[in-house]
């Protein structure tokens, strides 16, 4: 049995609702892991919660400065959630991840908007998804980035969906969540791209979940009237997985959840539905606020029969129609994006006008409203707990208990800023995320789990070495170990970060940031919690091109063996601090290699970052020397040494002596400056051509490379750098005026 037959095979014996699409109980990472929750449904497990909500009586365990109009999720103490924070051309949108315990932010990761539509900050209107199975997160921003990053907030691989796939912006801002099945993430967008993909249509888009690579694409519906918004949810129907959900050309849609191909459709709105569909059975419910389709009336909720096929050979999507698809209607229910509950036979949404409607799922007939708040807009009610827990447009935060006949206010809470998102539960807490702050109710008991911590005595730090460019940011794992250096808290508290001013970085919860106007420069960066303490070891070097000529170099240093003033090597460069100085020579500031050390008589040192290609570098280098013995320079660029290499009299470029080392006769004298040249070109083969060029300073530079060296499987990347050797250490090199920049 194959691993798809298998999973068939699973979800056959779960509930109707397919569970195992969602539910995490045998997997690593568990929660409350996507935007309508383990069941797809909106509800929960979650026993014992808290009874009243109240800023000041305890249930409030934290809150978090944000703005949110969305819903967070949450995994192994992990909460992710979109938002947004700044003003107008400083306004940023950004995913964010805090410790469920009390809401310390561990990372975040912003992004600009751009060639969008979206008005009155109507941003983050959206939810993540995490993978139960890696605790990876998908989620999309409002300008169509589609990303995936690891729990730790590093990159794994991204989608500029307007720019590769054509999606369409509108206004309103509404950008469905992703959701994870298996090895697919799915997501829902208007797109207008080529060929057969031309014609604006609502599209569902499967990508693989580690690779990023588009598994199908599927267009179920007709010409767009608004932005999709439906959260999809999966199914079985007739022996196979599927896909249901609304679009925003007002149609329910199944499809094939393996091929992505349309199965049915059935059209309910004149405009794009919003919100969830619910699965029960052989029959799905679905509520709209538009004006229908088949009367001029506003908003509709209606159950249909499930099972529809096209004839055997027939492509679909099948049309379904009212009269025979139909079971129920009723059209006193106006809801744009809130979606429904379905709770002991009963079916509870929340209107456009502020009511709670309860209505019979069985025939659809009224069984009572409530009026909770003046309006309502995208916010949906959950379950748990045998309690509804829903946020209303005006800030209001209510617990009810519902029945039949009626329902029961338990406790309700006024929030600043209005709710747009829906709750998340998990772990005896209950989220909420307004315009204004992310809020975790829960009991006060809760805000620490009572298991006894050892006392810190040191944290470790990971990486505690970053190598990191202007504009840069990396995650730090915080470790805190006791005395005899066990484990003992993941992830400490209260972190307390010293920085030394001169280095361009700001730390941000576990995050540490490089500015992007940051100098190059090195140092240390201690981090505490409470007595406990770590350091971090923070490279900063610059983004290409750049160039550097020592001037500003202050000679400070009296050397102790030549008397003469000097400065260290820029504390940037790697390998660099006790080979390297700052000299100067004739009447110019230089870069000079030391004599001190026999040790350190050959030298690679590096000043960029490895990842780093099809760029020149270049140098002013001089050797020094008799006929006997010569000193040797060069540089490093994508992992080869082009040099001048001393009392041979040649230009050389290697990599290893044995596999790449070929050269040519070049006639240089010592002490005259030269200009050394290099670049790498790698072909779609990966064959590269080395090439290299070398001339006196003072003469025109050479129209044609002195010297090219052909590789097969070439390098394709690495640090630029120098490369020096001062045989006996007796005669010295030097280096000026480096110049790293991008070739065409």
């Amino acid at each position: 049995m194959n691993r798809f037959t298998l999973a068939l095979a699973l979800c056959a014996s779960l509930s109707p609702l397919v569970r195992a699409a969602h539910d995490e109980h045998d997997a690593p990472f568990r929660g409350w892991l996507s935007w309508r929750g383990p069941h797809q449904n909106g509800h929960s497990d979650e026993k014992g919660l808290v009874e009243q909500l109240g800023l000041d009586n305890g249930s409030l365990l934290w809150s978090w400065e944000a703005s949110g109009r969305g819903g967070p999720v949450v995994a192994n103490g992990r909460v992710f959630v979109m938002a947004y924070r700044g003003e107008r051309g400083a306004l940023r949108e950004l995913i964010a991840c805090l410790d469920l315990r009390d809401g310390s932010l561990l990372w975040e990761r912003e992004y600009n908007d751009f060639l969008s539509d979206h008005i009155y900050d109507r941003y983050s209107i959206s939810a993540p998804a995490i993978d139960p199975q890696t605790g990876n997160v998908f989620y999309s921003t409002s300008s169509g980035m589609l990303s995936s990053v690891s729990r730790d907030g590093v990159l794994l691989w991204e989608h500029s969906l307007t720019e590769e796939y054509g999606r369409l912006t509108f206004p309103n801002g509404r950008i469905g969540a992703p959701i994870v099945v298996d090895d697919l993430v799915i997501f829902h967008i208007v797109n207008s791209a080529w060929g057969p993909l031309g014609p604006a249509l609502s599209r569902i888009f499967a990508f693989d979940k580690t690779t990023g690579q588009v598994a199908w694409i599927s267009s179920p519906g007709k010409p767009p009237k608004d932005s999709p918004y439906s959260h999809p949810v999966v199914g079985m129907a007739n022996g196979r997985r599927v896909l249901y959900c609304g679009t925003g050309c007002g149609h329910i849609v199944c499809l094939d959840l393996g091929t992505g191909a349309p199965i049915w459709r059935f059209e309910i709105s004149q405009g794009g539905i919003g919100a969830a569909v619910i699965v029960e059975g052989e029959r799905l419910y679905a509520v709209h606020g538009k004006e229908n389709v088949d009367s001029s009336t506003m908003g509709r909720m209606a159950c249909l029969k499930l099972g529809a096929e096209p004839a055997a050979g027939q492509p679909g999507p099948l049309e379904l129609k009212a009269k025979e698809w139909e079971l129920w209607r009723n059209d006193d229910l106006v809801s744009f994006t809130s979606s429904p509950l379905l709770i002991d036979g009963n079916l509870y949404c929340t209107a456009e006008n502020g009511d709670l409607f309860c209505l019979n799922a069985a025939d659809g007939v009224e069984r009572w409203r409530k009026k909770l708040g003046a309006d309502q807009v995208h916010a949906s009610p959950m379950f748990a707990d045998g309690r509804m827990w829903i946020p209303m447009n005006d800030g209001g935060f209510h617990i009810v208990k519902p029945s039949s006949t009626g329902l029961e206010v338990l406790s309700s809470v006024q929030l600043d800023g209005n709710l747009l998102g829906a709750p998340a539960i998990c772990d005896g807490r209950v989220l909420i995320f307004s315009t204004k702050r992310l809020y975790c109710f829960g009991k006060p008991a809760l805000k620490d789990d009572g298991k006894p911590r050892a006392e810190l005595a040191s944290l470790r730090v990971a990486p505690m070495d970053a190598l990191l460019r202007p504009g840069e940011q990396v995650f730090l794992r915080i470790d805190g170990l006791d005395a005899k250096s066990k484990l003992v808290d993941a992830e400490p508290r209260a972190l307390a970060f010293q920085i030394p001013p001169t280095l361009g970085v700001v730390a941000q919860g576990h995050m540490l940031r490089v500015k992007p106007d940051a100098k190059p420069g090195a140092g240390m960066v201690a981090v505490s919690s409470g007595a406990a303490k770590g350091t971090i070891r923070v490279r900063i070097v610059p983004n290409a091109p750049f160039t550097e000529d020592f001037n500003a170099y202050e000679l400070k240093e009296n050397h102790a063996i030549d008397k003469v003033p000097f400065a260290q090597a820029p504390s940037y460069w790697l390998a660099a601090a006790r080979k390297w100085e700052v000299r100067e020579l004739k009447g110019e500031k230089v870069l000079a290699k030391t004599l001190d050390n026999q040790l350190f008589q050959r030298n690679q040192c590096f000043f960029g970052f490895p990842e780093l290609s099809n760029h020149i570098v270049e140098a002013d280098v001089l050797t020094e020397g008799t006929r006997r013995m010569r000193s040797a320079v060069g540089v490093i660029n994508q992992r080869y040494v082009v040099w001048l290499k001393g009392n041979h009299g040649t230009i050389e470029v290697t990599s290893n002596n044995e596999r790449i080392q070929e050269s040519k006769p070049f006639d240089f004298q010592p002490d005259t400056w030269y200009r050394l040249k290099t670049r790498v070109d790698v072909g779609a083969d990966g064959v590269g051509m080395i090439r290299a060029k070398a001339w006196p300073r003072d003469q025109a530079e050479p129209a044609e490379w002195t010297f090219e060296v052909r590789h097969e499987g070439a390098h394709t990347h690495g640090s630029p750098g120098l490369y020096a050797m001062t045989p006996g250490n007796r005669y010295r090199v030097y280096v000026d005026n480096i110049r790293v920049y991008p070739h065409d």
